[in-house]
Parts: C-alpha cells; structure tokens; sequence
C-alpha cells in the first residue's frame, strides 16, 4: 500500500508543479514523461517478468461492481492492456503500464481488491514497477526542480 500511496503522491505532485488540469490517468502520464525514454527502457527492463503480467491480464475496474457479484468492468482494463501491447516507445509502454498500475491502485483504495486468489498475483506483480517508479520519479522530480522547475 505505501508504493501505491507514493506512486499517488508523485502523479499528483507533477501535476501541481505543471498546474495541469485534467484526470489522474493524464497525471500519470505526465510522471513517466519526465522519466525520459532511458530511464523507461530500464524500468521495462527490470519490470519484465511483471510486465509480462501485466500484457497477459485483463485488470478489471472494480469500483462500480455489484457486492453481490465478483466480476468487474473488463472495458478499461481491455484498452489499457492493448496500449501496452501496441505502444513503440518505451516512455509509451511505461506510460501504458503505470496507467495499468493506477487501475490496480483504483481498485485498492475505491475498489475491492482481496489479499488472496488473482488479487493477491495482481498486487505482488504491482510492486517492482512501482519501486522503480518511485525511485526514478522523486530523481525526476529533484532533477526538474534543480534546474528551475518546481511546485507553485
């Protein structure tokens, strides 16, 4: 949960320090843009074995399911998968899978997620890429606010 509370922390302190508008999803981005194309190459690298989680898995959205029922929304899930599938670049990929990653963070915080079965696959595999995320997030965000940028 704290990778997952950090990853949240450093979208949303990008987001203010570009006084964007706009949804978490686009902050999300915007955080693995700063990373830089080297930077992604590495995570992805490092991330492979998750990552190939990841492309073989439809992460449903659970946050609008019926507790009566234990599926999800798999359209979401289906569209983020295929942008990581499809992306060229490695800032895309690892744009597409920290936009994965946020649905799995979604799902923790606003969702339900359980410590057991798939859930418990999903988050496990959530960890690694988003350590890398962090560790390489704050050097971006230190290295933005060292040359001129920083927070409003």
């Amino acid at each position: 949960m704290f990778f997952f509370a950090g990853f949240n922390a450093l979208y949303f302190l990008v987001r203010l320090e570009e006084r964007a508008q706009g949804n978490e999803m686009e902050d999300v981005t915007r955080l693995v843009r700063r990373l830089g194309e080297t930077a992604c190459d590495d995570i992805l690298r490092c991330t492979e074995p998750e990552s190939g989680f990841f492309r073989q898995t439809i992460i449903l959205n659970m946050s609008r399911r019926n507790v009566s029922r234990i599926e999800g929304d798999e359209t979401q899930g289906r569209e983020l998968r295929a942008t990581f599938e499809s992306a060229t670049s490695s800032v895309d990929r690892l744009a597409a899978l920290s936009r994965i990653l946020y649905l799995v963070r979604c799902n923790l915080v606003h969702g339900s997620k359980r410590q057991a079965g798939d859930d418990e696959r999903i988050v496990s595999n959530s960890v690694r890429p988003l350590e890398l995320l962090l560790e390489r997030g704050i050097e971006a965000v230190q290295a933005n606010r060292a040359t001129g940028g920083g927070a409003p």
